[in-house]
């Protein structure tokens, strides 16, 4: 059976992810390991069959998906081995009569930066290694807690510390336990590395130049660079929020395309064009280790490596294809991410683009400026994708998120610019800080009364649970049918033409993939008409490329098919007369 055009096409990446997501998402317990890894196995006599001459699309497309099946397994295999040893409580300890101690100290790494609270708090996420009893007792235990101090900043990470609990608490195996504590009831046993150590004074220096070059808007460039929420007004948070456009406040790859457009402007001259792309991996890599691995900038960051080193290798491939082998990676490496409510967003945004932008962008590009189009097709595409997931878990959308996205990332981009090219300048002079305050009240400005306008908007909102499901449900449905629509109507086209022999008269003929304003500047015919009788192509069209020639030349073409990858060519067989 010969294998469908699109088989042809696709790249292996793109399936075997697929089924590695199917995957990870089936239930906890050996049962679901058991049916992946049967169906990986029964792929593989499919596989074999299809070795034969002619189908290779079916070939790559039953290898890739036992691959995925095989990759999901271990995958789903670490993260319930993670789930056991304390990865989803707070405490796991080995005699089920110590699961409830009363707990005077508890023996932990810092896993975390410090970060602010409200009330003079600041608080980090501890990582137990054991539980100190009240009689003197220890227990290995494993497992994370939040510990909130008073009065002065948590430890840095990387530390190993013990920490008093007073009065004494009961220890459940319950998720993400508090703890409070004074500064004098956290033991430094062992400090950080040096490494860790100049991290963290790096990240605190930038936070503070940025708070001071930013006046007004300091907190939300703090936000913009570091992902750092801590000082940020919580009205503004949340008009961010209701407006739709509250991944703008999370480290994105937005965030990070705009901080590689920094590093080019500034490497290009230094370095030259050939090393700048290994030099900004670099830059990269220094970034993800200052701000910490967040699923979106850790997806966005494995991107951009992957992205360059096949451009290296000569061997460049589309944004799914690199979409597709990052998400396999972190699947195998930390599968219990991948069930993360941030992890789904990041990758289901960045799959939305990659499908769903082209063809939007082309459709609306006829209305609107190519400047704007792009930017709005790209959060179009994006709330696509993620709409259905936002709706179960949020049960509200709001349709107008991406033009106002569209709008705040131009200001998120000057903000960006301009905090990274003054932020310098005011640490070397600190009087000129009233004045940049004054440069970045301009945007900030008008990106928060551009977000309080948005959040007022109406939206959609679903109380219920059923009602939710259903509005997710159709919203899928909805985008899956706008995408795959057009590409029926051209399949469908294109087999009407291949059904009609050479000599017969075709059907009318339209290019696909042009709209007239582009037909008109060069210089092309929407429609090209053909002769019932001879059946030559008499349109006139004046192509740029393809062997077409003028009627009543016994040498005339057929035009027998058109390429969506090169839609103003003909593909023309001369008729079997013998004319050349």
């Amino acid at each position: 059976m010969k294998a469908p055009r699109i088989l042809d096409t696709l790249a292996p990446p793109v399936p075997c992810a697929f089924a590695v997501m199917l995957v990870v998402f089936l239930p906890p317990g050996g049962v679901s390991r058991v049916v992946a890894f049967s169906t990986a196995i029964s792929l593989v006599p499919l596989v074999w069959i299809a070795m034969k001459p002619g189908n290779r699309g079916w070939f790559r497309l039953c290898a890739a998906l036992a691959a995925g099946l095989a990759f999901g397994t271990l995958s789903h295999f670490k993260a319930d081995a993670t789930a056991t040893a304390g990865g989803g409580g707070l405490l796991q300890v080995p005699r089920p009569e110590s699961s409830v101690l009363p707990l005077v100290a508890l023996e932990g790494l810092v896993i975390s930066d410090a970060r602010r609270a409200t009330g003079g708090l600041s608080y980090v996420e501890l990582a137990i290694r054991s539980v100190h009893g009240a009689y003197q007792t220890r227990v290995d235990a494993t497992g994370w807690v939040t510990i909130f101090v008073r009065g002065a900043t948590a430890p840095p990470k990387g530390s190993l510390v013990l920490v008093r609990c007073r009065p004494p608490v009961d220890m459940r195996p319950t998720a993400r336990a508090r703890v409070f504590v004074d500064r004098g009831d956290v033991q430094l046993l062992r400090p950080a590395s040096r490494t860790e150590t100049l991290r963290t004074r790096l990240r605190a220096g930038l936070l503070s130049s940025f708070n001071k070059v930013g006046g007004e808007a300091g907190p939300l460039l703090e936000a913009l660079f570091l992902g750092v929420r801590d000082e940020l007004d919580s009205a503004l948070v949340s008009a961010f929020r209701d407006a739709g456009c509250a991944h703008i406040l999370a480290l994105s790859g937005q965030h990070v395309g705009v901080l590689a457009g920094l590093a080019a402007v500034l490497l290009g001259p230094l370095v030259g064009k050939s090393r700048a792309k290994p030099a900004a991996c670099i830059l990269a890599a220094l970034y993800l280790a200052l701000v910490g691995p967040s699923p979106s900038v850790t997806r966005a960051i494995f991107m951009f490596w992957a992205a360059a080193a096949l451009v290296a290798a000569d061997r460049p491939q589309k944004p799914a294809s690199i979409l597709s082998i990052v998400f396999i990676i972190a699947a195998l490496i930390d599968p219990p991410s991948v069930r993360s409510l941030s992890f789904q967003l990041s990758y289901l945004a960045v799959a939305g683009i990659a499908v769903f932008s082209p063809g939007v962008d082309f459709f609306i590009r006829r209305w609107i400026p190519p400047a704007l189009s792009g930017v709005l097709a790209v959060g179009v595409a994006s709330l696509a994708a993620t709409a259905p997931l936002s709706i179960l878990v949020f049960g509200r959308l709001n349709p107008f998120s991406p033009l106002v996205s569209a709008f705040a990332g131009m200001l998120v981009g000057w903000l960006m610019w301009l905090g990274a090219f003054l932020a310098p300048v005011v640490a070397i002079l600190p009087v000129i800080q009233p004045v940049t305050s004054w440069i970045f009240l301009v945007p900030f400005r008008l990106l928060s009364w551009l977000m309080t306008s948005a959040a007022s908007l109406p939206a959609l909102e679903f109380d219920q649970e059923p009602a939710r499901v259903a509005a997710s449900i159709a919203v899928a449905l909805a985008c899956t049918l706008v995408y795959a629509w057009p590409h029926a109507r051209y399949q469908f086209q294109l087999t009407r033409q291949r059904q009609h022999a050479p000599g017969q008269p075709l059907p009318g003929y339209r290019i696909i993939g042009h709209h007239e304003p582009a037909l008109r500047k060069h210089g092309l015919r929407k429609h090209a008409n053909h002769e019932s009788g001879s059946g030559s192509l008499t349109s006139g069209l004046q192509l740029p490329q393809g062997p077409i020639r003028p009627a009543g030349n016994p040498g005339a073409c057929h035009a027998q098919e058109v390429r969506p990858e090169l839609p103003h060519q003909l593909h023309c067989q001369a008729p079997h007369s013998g004319a050349p």
